[in-house]
């Protein structure tokens, strides 16, 4: 298995990856809109430096992880941090070399592009104490936590 980044030709698999994470998380009760999908994957793709979409590919060519995000100022200094967007690894892959492959990736894009640190956010609701456990391997401390509130009424954006 190796860790490269995003290009265009990976567009069904993201997207199908993406399903599966949709599928899996607290979020299924909302409709996937896959065109929205497609806009957050060229968004990743379409600013390098500032963006970042990585895969976990096995050796058949399998899309087995995707770990997205991009560079962001904080809003009370002029720190520059990198922000997760997007982190999924497929269930069968869980417990091997991906994720950590995946993370320590996006650790060495992100100290190349000089940010001071790494938010990642777990809001999936997915295998959360074995995430946890791994964030605090790789020596991530917990900041806080997400909540979430179901309402009855649902808005489009």
């Amino acid at each position: 298995m190796k860790i490269r980044l995003a290009e265009k030709a990976d567009a069904a698999a993201v997207l199908a990856l993406g399903r599966l994470m949709h599928e899996e998380s607290r979020f299924r009760a909302y409709p996937l809109n896959p065109v929205k999908s497609m806009q957050l994957f060229d968004e990743l793709l379409g600013h390098p430096g500032r963006a970042i979409l990585l895969l976990a590919v096995q050796e058949d060519g399998a899309v087995t992880g995707m770990l997205g995000g991009y560079l962001t100022g904080l809003f009370f200094a002029d720190a520059v941090v990198a922000q997760e967007q997007v982190f999924y690894v497929h269930p069968e892959a869980r417990g091997g070399a991906a994720a950590l492959k995946l993370l320590l990736a996006f650790r060495a894009w992100t100290e190349k592009q000089g940010a001071a640190e790494i938010h990642i956010g777990v809001s999936s609701g997915i295998d959360l104490d074995r995430f946890d456990r791994l964030m605090q391997r790789l020596g991530f401390t917990c900041s806080g936590s997400n909540y979430a509130l179901a309402l009855g009424g649902a808005r489009a954006a």
